[in-house]
């Protein structure tokens, strides 16, 4: 069901961007089709945003044992917070906490 109406909001900017898509992804993983769910989770992961989604993605693939890629998309986001300022990494605490608990149990 839910990847029926996921399917029917595709063309949704929306959409695209939300966490709604993390469980379209999800959906897929769950009927047995691996390669999509990485698809719609890599077209959630995008540099500098979506936070929140990539570390779903970051689950998804500890789940999948795709530890080493895990692992490359956690430094990809610890450099992305390397570069911001102090306001940022404060409105973004919660997410850093998150990353340091991932990064310490793969």
């Amino acid at each position: 069901m839910v990847i029926n109406y996921g399917d029917l909001l595709l063309d949704e900017p929306e959409f695209n961007n939300s966490k709604e898509k993390a469980f379209y992804a999800w959906s897929y993983y769950q009927q047995g089709k691996e390669s999509v769910a990485i698809e719609k989770f890599e077209e959630l992961d995008i540099q500098f945003t979506n936070y929140e989604n990539r570390i779903e993605y970051i689950n998804f693939l500890i789940h999948t044992n795709k530890n080493d890629l895990a692992k490359e998309k956690l430094d990809e986001m610890f450099e992305e917070i390397d570069s911001m300022d102090s306001y940022e990494k404060w409105i973004n605490k919660s997410i850093i906490k998150e990353l340091k608990y991932l990064d310490r149990n793969i």
